[in-house]
């Protein structure tokens, strides 16, 4: 251990890199990081939600485009860090909390008139159950924030799907692999 450390300090040595110049360095790489990554992302941020607005008109028109900015692709499909912090900041997840029964018996409803049930049904119908409650009360707040920030409610509720989906399958322990 010891021969290692003296060796990258005889690297950094021979580079001109001694620890009074390189503590500034660091320093200075720190706040260059922090300043760019703030004004990168403040000009990010509005074409992420352009692509995800963009990604809804396609779906919509029956074209068939996958939101990978709020989706994780895979089996199943799960929401992405993104579209976590969507269904946060709009409020969706409060309104879930409180609704989740109501929903959970909604959406069972509709699933058991086509039996059998499998997961790909339960993801389905609950995107359609929550994109047809867009209009409803309890998704004011929802509506409110994608309206506020650009987006189409119904990619926030097509994303909230897959957490009810959730929900269901657990409520009806069913597996999410079939």
């Amino acid at each position: 251990m010891t021969g290692e450390a003296l060796g990258i300090l005889d690297i950094l040595n021979f580079l001109g890199l001694t620890p009074d110049r390189l503590v500034p360095l660091a320093f200075l790489t720190l706040v260059l990081y922090i300043v760019f990554h703030k004004k990168l992302h403040k000009h990010l941020s509005p074409i992420k939600n352009a692509i995800v607005e963009i990604q809804t008109i396609f779906r919509q028109n029956e074209v068939s485009v996958c939101h990978s900015l709020t989706e994780i692709s895979g089996s199943p499909l799960k929401p992405s860090e993104y579209g976590m912090t969507l269904l946060k900041d709009s409020g969706f997840k409060n309104t879930l909390d409180k609704n989740k029964l109501k929903l959970i018996e909604e959406l069972h409803e509709i699933l058991i008139k086509n039996k059998p049930i499998n997961p790909y049904d339960v993801q389905e119908r609950a995107r359609e159950l929550l994109i047809n409650k867009k209009n409803e009360e309890i998704m004011t707040k929802v509506k409110n924030y994608a309206f506020e920030n650009a987006l189409s409610v119904e990619t926030i509720l097509r994303t909230g799907a897959l957490i009810l989906r959730d929900e269901y399958l657990k409520k009806h322990k069913i597996s999410k692999k079939k």
